[in-house]
């Protein structure tokens, strides 16, 4: 497998790509662009999904030509500093300066947008955005909830901005503007249209202004905001194909039947004389001594049946009356195979 032999950025047209690409082509980096999502076979690609397990896209390669050390970096945030803070710091560039932040405090508001556009923001921006194109299953409450999301990011933290300064950060653009301009621009291909666009006044002088900016100008260059929203189309469930009645039949083979196990005592056959439903009857419905158990002694035929006395050896258990009702309830249930026979 080759190797890289010079500074690589893995990326394409996605929004977290374009900033890095256009930093790479405004300052004249030294960076070649590698688009890990097509030409899946070559080389170049392959040693990406090596070096880059997660497939994260944009990724960066640098290499120290003197020690021919190479240093990999994922995140968008990090490879947008990682290419200007140099250009600020050692090659003293004034523009590289103002929009990674001049002072300590700049650069903490930077990064401060920088994360809440990279997270809070744009997770429900691509929530509508996969249901609309028909990625996801359109699911109203969920898109419902995204756009209501979005609403509350616009009303509460944009729009009191930007109806106080120009930018977000200071009183110059900085790299937290172009990065937010460029989220917004994917927002206006799917959910704010030019409806909404009359509705957030302060909203739209600043996208204007950041989107004619000649650094970002040619990433807005086909720009145009939507007369309509387009709308998230249920996906068609297709219905699985029902095997007609003779392929069932053919393709199910048959439960083989239970077979019913025998009592054990089935083998001894019924009883001539003695039978114990009558017995039932005679013990329920008569007095025990002067009726029922002359009746019972009468038909009882000791060549067929047996009496026994049963001791319980657990007597401290049997301390409430209930206690005794279950326990002997349970052992009847128990010989219910024999009586029923």
């Amino acid at each position: 497998m080759s190797v890289i032999s010079k500074p690589t950025i893995y990326g394409n047209q996605r929004i977290r790509c374009v900033l890095p690409q256009r930093i790479v082509e405004y300052f004249n980096l030294d960076y070649t662009f590698v688009d890990p999502e097509s030409n899946v076979e070559s080389e170049e690609v392959k040693l990406y999904q090596k070096l880059f397990p997660l497939r994260k896209i944009p990724t960066l390669v640098d290499i120290d030509y003197k020690t021919g050390k190479h240093f990999h970096l994922t995140e968008v945030i990090a490879i947008m500093y990682y290419l200007l803070e140099p250009l600020a710091i050692e090659k003293n560039d004034a523009f590289a300066k103002q929009i990674i932040g001049f002072s300590l405090q700049d650069k903490a508001e930077v990064l401060k947008w920088l994360s809440f556009i990279n997270s809070d923001f744009q997770l429900p921006l691509v929530g509508c955005m996969r249901q609309i194109r028909g990625n996801d299953n359109y699911n109203k409450s969920v898109f419902d909830s995204n756009i209501t999301k979005l609403d509350g990011f616009i009303n509460d933290v944009f729009t009191p901005r930007l109806s106080a300064y120009t930018y977000l950060v200071g009183e110059d653009v900085t790299l937290a503007d172009f990065y937010a301009a460029a989220w917004f621009a994917r927002g206006f291909g799917f959910v704010w249209d030019k409806k909404w666009a009359k509705n957030h006044p302060a909203v739209m002088r600043w996208f204007n202004t950041i989107s004619k900016h000649e650094f970002v100008a040619p990433i807005f260059k086909d720009f145009a905001l939507l007369d309509q929203l387009p709308s998230p189309v249920p996906k068609k469930k297709e219905k699985p194909q029902q095997p007609s009645k003779k392929e069932t039949k053919a393709k199910e083979p048959e439960e083989p039947k239970a077979v019913k196990v025998k009592h054990p005592l089935e083998a001894l056959g019924k009883s001539s004389k003695f039978n114990l439903d009558e017995w039932k009857r005679q013990y329920s419905n008569n007095d025990t001594r002067p009726v029922a158990l002359p009746w019972f002694f009468e038909h009882y035929d000791p060549s067929e049946w047996s009496i026994w006395r049963v001791d319980y050896k657990y007597n401290d258990e049997l301390t409430m009356t209930f206690m005794s009702n279950n326990l002997v309830g349970g052992f009847f249930n128990r010989l219910s195979g024999s009586i029923n026979l």
